[in-house]
C-alpha cells in the first residue's frame, strides 16, 4: 500500500494547513478562557482582598485562609497573585506576532513567566505538604507531579533559549504553558465532565474515579495531545495530519463547553456579583 506523504500527494499542503488551523482554533479558545479565568481571579480574590474581605476566599477554596497559619496564608496569597500574573502573561508568549515584532517584550515577559512558574510550583508543592490534602494523599501526589513537570519544562525552556535553540525553546515553552495551566484545565475538565454526567464519579473532593482522572488529566492530557500534534506536524503522513486536526478540533469543542460551563457556574457569578 502506498502511504500518503508530503512528497507524494498534493493534498499535503491542505492537510498541514488544516492541522495549523486546528491548533489556532484551540489557542483562540484557550486564550479567551484563560483571560476570563484571570478576570475571575482578580475579582474573586484580588478585589476582595483590596476591599478587606479576604475571608470570602474560603467560600471557593478548600484550604483557604486558616487562623494561626501565617506561613500557609502568606503562601496562599502569593500563589493567587502569581496565578493572576501567569494566567495573563502566558498566552502572550505563544502569539507569533508578539514574538516576532516585540522581541524585547517577549524575552522579558518570558523570563518573568519562567521565574513565576518556578516560584508558584515550589509554593504549591510546599502548600500541599503543610496543609490538609484535598482529596487525600493520591490527589496530593498528582498535584505535586504537576508542580514537578512545571519545574522541568521551565528549566528546559530556559536552557534552550540560553543556548539559542529557538525551535526547542518554543516547544518547551509551550509545554510549560500547558503544565502551568493545570489548575485551569482541571476546572474546565470537571465542568466538561459534569455537564453530560451530572458529576458522576467526581467525588466531594475529586476523590472519585473521575475526580482522580481529572487530577491526572490536567497534566497528562494537554501535554499528550501537544506531543501528538508535534508528531503530526513533523510527519509526512497526510492521514495523521487529518486525524490529529480532527482530534484537536473535537477536544477544543469539548474544552469550549467546559469553559462556558465554568463561566456560568463559577466565574461570572463571582465577577458580576
Amino acid at each position: 500500500m502506498t502511504s500518503l506523504s508530503t512528497a507524494s500527494t498534493p493534498l499535503a499542503p491542505g492537510a498541514s494547513r488544516l492541522l495549523a488551523q486546528a491548533g489556532a482554533f484551540w489557542f483562540i479558545a484557550a486564550f479567551a478562557g484563560q483571560a476570563l479565568f484571570a478576570v475571575y481571579i482578580f475579582f474573586n480574590f484580588g478585589l476582595s482582598a483590596l476591599q478587606g474581605n479576604s475571608a470570602s476566599w474560603n467560600e471557593t477554596l478548600f484550604n483557604g485562609l486558616i487562623k494561626g497559619d501565617a506561613l500557609g496564608n502568606a503562601l496562599l496569597a502569593a500563589h493567587l497573585f502569581l496565578a493572576f500574573l501567569i494566567t495573563l502573561s502566558g498566552p502572550l508568549q505563544l502569539i507569533p506576532a508578539i514574538r516576532n515584532r516585540a522581541r524585547g517584550f517577549h524575552r522579558w515577559n518570558g523570563r518573568a513567566y519562567i521565574l513565576i512558574a518556578l516560584v508558584i510550583s515550589a509554593g504549591a508543592i510546599l502548600l500541599q505538604a503543610i496543609r490538609p490534602a484535598f482529596g487525600g494523599l493520591p490527589n496530593q501526589i498528582l498535584q505535586s507531579i504537576n508542580g514537578v513537570v512545571i519545574f522541568a519544562c521551565a528549566l528546559l525552556a530556559w536552557r534552550a533559549a540560553r543556548d539559542r535553540r529557538f525551535a526547542s525553546h518554543r516547544r518547551w515553552a509551550t509545554r510549560l504553558f500547558l503544565a502551568a495551566s493545570g489548575v485551569w484545565f482541571l476546572r474546565v475538565m470537571m465542568i466538561a465532565w459534569a455537564i453530560p454526567t451530572g458529576g458522576a464519579g467526581l467525588g466531594e473532593e475529586l476523590d472519585g474515579p473521575a475526580g482522580r482522572a481529572a487530577m491526572l488529566g490536567q497534566t497528562v492530557i494537554p501535554l499528550g495531545v501537544y506531543q501528538i500534534y508535534l508528531w503530526a506536524e513533523a510527519s509526512r503522513s497526510v492521514m495523521l495530519k487529518y486525524m490529529t486536526a480532527g482530534l484537536v478540533s473535537v477536544l477544543t469543542l469539548i474544552m469550549i463547553g467546559g469553559i462556558l460551563g465554568a463561566a456560568m457556574a463559577m466565574w461570572l457569578p463571582r465577577i458580576l456579583g
